[in-house]
């Protein structure tokens, strides 16, 4: 009787509503429009750099940003609702909601709350939707794979749109308003960074997909002069979690330094680090004349800002207020530590670093039981955390959350919530997931 039972149970892969087995759908399972969700989701981090694109007089971002997670929202309460079991948190999702908590709350203090502020304290928010998302709706070894062929598959998207500018379909912009649509280089490069870490994360098992993914991904980000993306892609085989060993840990820096050189003597990014005379060496690198494009002389300014409310800081979206007023233009002093430190102070930036470390220690502590592909899927939201942070010190990541923490926290949903079974996805490895 007991061995029947769990014969039916190993047929449908099934525990706690989670199917675990390597097909996409248990028997008699249909695609849910959830799982299709997911599969939409690198699609919409690729195209989402375009400026000045309007679909029925509608800027398509603000589709992308306001009305799809709106759309995921009601896709996990209807959820929900058919099946309560499918609703559940991921080790380390509870401490987010204090994160976003604080955001949230930040609202009480600022001068002049507006459409505007509460429109940005949810797009912080919409990660949590997603890692929700992904905790509910990626339910099998089958799916796990299909969506990481997908974050691989969307570098051939970045292609069509370097495409596109080389054509001269649309124009090509580096933060700078153009007239016309105009494919931005920056936040494009940066919805790059998760696909990078998604190829990385697959080595050793999949070596051909992991060069030709993370160094296409690489390729694209230096074509469009984009120095900190470009940067964050270089170390992240550096930081990967299940090849130890000093020898390894230098040997692959020294492959990213060899490769950061090349990268550097591109004619992209030496028009992007010496706007001024178009080309530069090494030595002019670090005796500081390298162009920051105005971002080293507003840190300043914000800092003296930020200590006038050091504790809880003006408010969630007030920093967007105050940098045009130093910094024509601009609305991020591309540094989201500083930001976070003037838009809620002491507290929130403690609040948000601690959350970080601790979510990332989570993942190493459970990867290692997780079983092939969801490893796979934890590493690379690890590696992506990892370039997130060195993003966090000289761009806007936190508010780009439709081209980086979106996708990722759709993976560590999906990922982290295999560690709250005791079942088949801590068994055997299957040759057949990816």
């Amino acid at each position: 009787m007991i061995e029947s039972k769990m014969a039916s149970r190993m047929e449908i892969g099934h525990t706690g509503g989670r199917p675990t087995d390597v097909a996409l759908f248990a028997k008699g399972e249909k695609p849910e429009l959830g799982f299709l969700f997911a599969m939409l989701v690198p699609l919409m981090s690729a195209i989402s750099s375009f400026r000045d694109l309007y679909i029925g007089g509608l800027n398509y971002l603000a589709f992308l940003t306001l009305f799809v997670p709106l759309l995921l929202c009601l896709l996990i309460l209807v959820k929900a609702g058919l099946a309560p079991e499918r609703l559940r948190l991921w080790p380390g999702g509870a401490l987010w909601l204090v994160w976003y908590g604080v955001v949230w709350l930040s609202l009480t203090w600022l001068d002049g709350l507006d459409e505007d502020a509460i429109k940005f304290a949810f797009e912080l928010s919409t990660p949590f939707l997603y890692g929700l998302g992904g905790a509910m709706f990626v339910r099998s070894r089958g799916q796990m794979s299909i969506l990481l062929y997908a974050f691989s598959a969307s570098v051939i998207v970045a292609f069509g749109c370097i495409a596109l500018w080389k054509l001269g379909l649309v124009q090509f912009g580096t933060g700078t308003i153009t007239s016309g649509m105009a494919l931005d280089g920056r936040p494009h490069s940066m919805s790059l960074l998760l696909p990078a870490a998604v190829a990385v994360a697959m080595y050793p098992k999949r070596i051909t997909i992991c060069i030709t993914v993370w160094g296409s991904c690489l390729l694209v980000s230096a074509i469009e002069g984009s120095r900190g993306a470009s940067l964050c892609m270089l170390v992240l085989p550096v930081f990967h979690p299940k090849i130890g060993g000093l020898l390894w840990r230098f040997a692959s820096l020294g492959l990213a330094m060899i490769m950061a050189y090349g990268v550097f003597l591109l004619p992209a990014m030496q028009q992007r680090l010496f706007p001024q005379t178009g080309e530069g060496t090494i030595a002019d690198l670090f005796n500081n004349k390298v162009s920051g494009t105005g971002r080293f002389d507003v840190w300043p300014l914000v800092l003296e800002r930020v200590f006038e409310r050091p504790w809880l800081g003006h408010g969630v979206s007030s920093a967007a207020r105050y940098i045009p007023t130093v910094w024509p233009k601009m609305e991020s002093p591309h540094n989201e530590f500083l930001r976070i430190s003037y838009e809620m102070g002491t507290v929130g930036l403690v609040v948000f670093c601690f959350v970080l470390i601790w979510q990332m220690g989570l993942i190493l502590r459970h990867v290692r039981r997780l079983t092939d592909p969801f490893d796979v899927a934890a590493i690379a939201v690890f590696l992506c955390f990892v370039g997130f942070i060195f993003m966090c010190m000289t761009d806007n990541p936190l508010s780009s959350n439709l081209r980086l923490l979106n996708p990722a926290f759709l993976l560590l949903g999906s990922a982290m919530a295999a560690t709250t079974q005791s079942d088949l996805r801590f068994g055997p490895r299957s040759s057949q997931a990816m």
